[in-house]
Parts: structure tokens; sequence; C-alpha cells
């Protein structure tokens, strides 16, 4: 091996040792950072004419644990699912309000029953027959104020999920399109 041959495989040599600490500096750098994913350079000899000629580097690879991932994101979707099933719960609850309150719907429906009920004690009354016909308006009210306020949430949860796959479309042009 000449010396100039032996010089050039000791700079590449050289030359990736160098890579390899840059490589090594920002995963130490980074350790701490939440969202940061450990890298490494691969090396490899380089051979001319059956003979080692020095060191070539690859490019620099993130290191990633593949199951982790998958169970990572599994349970992000899980914890999102439950998340929105919560937020809908919620909101259906205060439809139907708290039991006993004013305005809730069993309130609506006792006071609904009661008026009927008196409407049979004494079905010549004026005021008793007045009394079911208010309570029987408010009733459809609160019942069709309930039935608008599921079909928004249906509304709302549908265009979330045209939302979502759309998204999703988009990701998988973008993978396709950067192979």
């Amino acid at each position: 091996m000449s010396m100039s041959a032996a010089m050039s495989a000791a700079l590449s040599g050289l030359r990736a040792t160098q890579a390899g600490l840059d490589v090594v500096a920002d995963n130490v750098s980074n350790a701490g950072s939440a969202d940061y994913t450990r890298k490494r350079l691969p090396t490899r000899q380089l051979v001319v004419a059956d003979k080692t000629n020095g060191v070539q580097t690859g490019e620099v690879l993130r290191s990633l644990d593949l199951l982790l991932q998958r169970q990572m994101r599994a349970e992000a979707a899980g914890s999102a699912y439950t998340s929105t099933k919560v937020t809908y719960h919620d909101r259906i609850d205060q439809l139907f309000g708290s039991p006993g309150e004013a305005g809730a719907l069993d309130t609506v429906i006792n006071d609904f029953t009661k008026s009927l009920q008196n409407l049979v004690t004494s079905p010549d009354s004026y005021t008793a027959r007045t009394e079911v016909l208010n309570n029987a308006q408010l009733l459809s009210q609160h019942l069709n104020g309930m039935s608008d306020d599921v079909q928004l949430m249906r509304s709302e949860a549908e265009s979330a999920i045209a939302t979502a796959v759309d998204r999703a479309g988009e990701y998988l042009r973008s993978a396709a399109t950067a192979r």
C-alpha cells in the first residue's frame, strides 16, 4: 500500500469517526427531549480491487422500536376514542339534565304525568285541561330540542370522521410520493 493510499484510508477513517462523534453528540444533547429518536451512523469498509481502502459512512439512521411504536399508536388511538366517547356522553347527560332539576327530562315528564293524573280526577276542570296542554307542549318542545341537539352531535361526529379520513388520505398520498 502506498503512502498516499494509507493516508487516504486513514483520512476516511478520521472522517467517519468525526461523523460518528457528531451523531453521538446529537444523541447525548437531545437525550432529554421527549420526541427525539436516537440515531446511528452505519459504516462499512471501502474496498477497491479486493483491498480495503478506507471507511465509508452511510446515511444517519433513526433507531426505532417498532413494537413499542405500534403499541404507542394503539394506546393513543384508544385514548382518543375514550376521550371522544366521554365528551359525547357528557353532552348527552347535559341534554337529559340532572334528575329532579328544573328543566330536566324526568321533571318535564313527571309534570306532564301529574297534569294527566289531575285531569283524570277532574275531567271537567278547565285548569286541568289547560295544564295538560301546556305540559304536553313543553314536553314536545323539550324532546324536539333534544332531538335537534342529538342530530347536531351526529353531524359533528360525521364531519370529524370525514376530516380524519381526508387527513389520513393526505398522509398516505404524501408517503406514497415520498418513496
